[in-house]
């Protein structure tokens, strides 16, 4: 089990990673709850990188889950249900619980969305649901919130900004096509229709990333 200063330690080193992206600090809260988290629980190092947790995929970089949770948050103004396509290992829905009334949460590899949710049931997480699914057909619509912890390439699923809330917001790993680099990116719901999606610029220099593809079904 990792310990307090191996923790303290980790999220240090992501204060000083955001630091070169936005003026802004790292959101207090959000450095708490990591602090409070053990990443061991949910298969991962407190070294700031992502590693394996079986199926191809990967818990993120801590940096990373700190980053995308205090853009989100600096996005939304509600605070009720926030929808998370990629659950994982469940670390990412265990940060965004401590802020959100409600998380549901999507895994399209059925042994991980199970261990997931077991997981966190056993941490008393009972406001987290995860279902297992492609991420195309969410489970409701008004969220405040939507965060793709999956690479999105080429066009955004018309599912999630139906799903969005009017001033909800979506935040997600984009690249326009195969041939861009892929980066952080943050839209605001303007309107009651799909398309009605502002871009957001929150940071001060481009958040390039690397993520699991998200796969069309």
């Amino acid at each position: 089990m990792g310990n307090q200063s191996v923790r303290r330690a980790m999220c240090d080193t992501i204060k000083q990673h955001v630091a070169a992206y936005q003026q802004q600090p790292l959101n207090e809260a959000v450095y708490t709850r990591m602090l409070a988290l053990d990443r061991e629980d949910f298969g991962g190092s407190h070294a700031d990188s992502p590693g394996p947790i079986g199926y191809g995929q990967t818990i993120s970089q801590p940096f990373m889950v700190a980053m995308m949770t205090d853009l989100l948050l600096r996005a939304t103004d509600q605070r009720d249900v926030v929808c998370e396509i990629g659950t994982g290992s469940g670390y990412q829905a265990a940060i965004l619980a401590h802020f959100f009334q409600q998380v549901r949460s999507i895994e399209t590899v059925q042994p991980l969305a199970d261990a997931a949710a077991k997981r966190l049931q056993a941490m008393g997480l009972s406001h987290i649901q995860v279902t297992q699914g492609d991420g195309l057909q969410l489970p409701e619509a008004s969220f405040s919130g939507l965060i793709a912890t999956c690479g999105v390439t080429g066009t955004i699923p018309l599912s999630w900004g139906q799903s969005l809330q009017v001033g909800g917001a979506m935040l997600l790993p984009h690249a326009p096509t195969e041939a861009d680099a892929m980066q952080i990116v943050l839209w605001r719901k303007t309107g009651s229709d799909p398309a009605d999606l502002e871009l957001v610029q929150l940071l001060d220099h481009p958040l390039f990333c690397r993520f699991v593809p998200f796969v069309r079904g």
